[in-house]
């Protein structure tokens, strides 16, 4: 018979070729059958699958999360208004302070308002001092009061520092009527409009402010007499004018004025009421063109040489305030002065 063929598959001549040569038998590759269904899907493509919904899962879970922690912020918000409306309204008026402030102010003002320092200390100082001075003069009777001194004004004066009385200007937001320098002494004042913004300006307690503007006081005999904070004026012929307040615009002023001046010898009163008018300025002969209410200050001279700062420079300050003394309770004035 003849030799086998080395294809056969029984033949093993291959396998024995390969293996005489020593090369080992290589597997036989895995063949593709067309028309055969696909394999199943394999495990990696599963979890690939699974991996993006968990992915989608966890993004809705960290918006959830996002949503919750922006509620509490709020929250948090909520409370935190709360707490502020119920500071003190000391804390609250303060940051309205700061709110209202003017933004060109200095760094100095700002400092003193974090510190908690008063920045007008001197001004208020003097502020006190006056304000006290003025009210034990008030207190004294009229005639007590020594000879040289007018019975139509009240004074008060007393030393201090040109930073001081600029300080008061300042924070009670009054104005210098007027600036003068003569021979290294400078000299100011303060023109208020009537005696009841003096008494504003030095902050009298309310419950003071009649007493302060009139007061009566008796006498041993039995008589009384009062005093009112009132600028009167005398024309030459006898009429007495209490003047309540000017108009300087229209040059016209606000006068409390009787018909005549007779009196009622029965009763020992005037015989005529007094009456609220509207004059001119020029019916009321030399009548000063501005209230006597005011306050000067006059550097002293040899403070004005030696100190290099203007703050320093002592002075004598006077504050004059118009003053009228009449017989009785005074209750015919009252109705105009209250």
């Amino acid at each position: 018979m003849g030799n086998p063929s080395a294809f056969s598959p029984g033949a093993g001549g291959v396998a024995s070729h390969d293996t005489a040569h020593g090369h080992p038998e290589a597997p036989a590759p895995d063949v593709l059958i067309a028309g055969a269904s696909p394999s199943p899907p394999t495990r990696a493509g599963a979890s690939a699958s699974n991996g993006r919904r968990n992915a989608d899962v966890v993004t809705v879970e960290a918006l959830a999360m996002e949503v919750q922690g922006t509620r509490r912020q709020f929250g948090e918000l909520h409370r935190l208004a709360e707490l502020f409306s119920s500071l003190p309204s000391a804390v609250l008026a303060f940051a309205q302070q700061l709110r209202e402030a003017d933004a060109s102010c200095s760094p100095r003002r700002w400092l003193f308002s974090v510190v908690g320092l008063d920045e007008f200390a001197l001004g208020r100082s003097l502020q006190s001092t006056l304000r006290g001075k003025l009210l034990d003069r008030l207190q004294a009777r009229p005639l007590a009061m020594a000879r040289s001194r007018d019975a139509s004004a009240v004074k008060v004066e007393l030393d201090c520092t040109y930073g001081g009385l600029m300080q008061l200007v300042h924070f009670r937001n009054l104005s210098l009527s007027e600036c003068t320098l003569r021979q290294c002494r400078a000299s100011c004042a303060v023109q208020l409009p009537s005696p009841r913004a003096v008494l504003d300006a030095l902050e009298v307690p309310m419950h003071m402010v009649p007493t302060a503007l009139l007061r009566t006081f008796s006498r041993q005999n039995g008589d009384t007499v009062t005093r009112v904070l009132l600028e009167n004026y005398v024309a030459p012929d006898g009429t007495v004018f209490y003047v309540l307040g000017r108009d300087l615009e229209s040059r016209t002023v606000t006068v409390a004025v009787r018909q005549s001046e007779d009196i009622d010898v029965a009763r020992g009163q005037p015989l005529h009421a007094l009456q609220r008018r509207t004059v001119a300025a020029g019916n009321i002969i030399n009548l000063p063109s501005h209230p006597q209410c005011r306050l000067s200050w006059h550097a002293n001279l040899t403070s004005s040489r030696l100190e290099a700062d203007a703050g320093l420079v002592w002075g004598r300050l006077c504050l004059v305030v118009p003053s009228t003394v009449v017989g009785g309770n005074g209750s015919d004035l009252s109705t105009f002065v209250l």
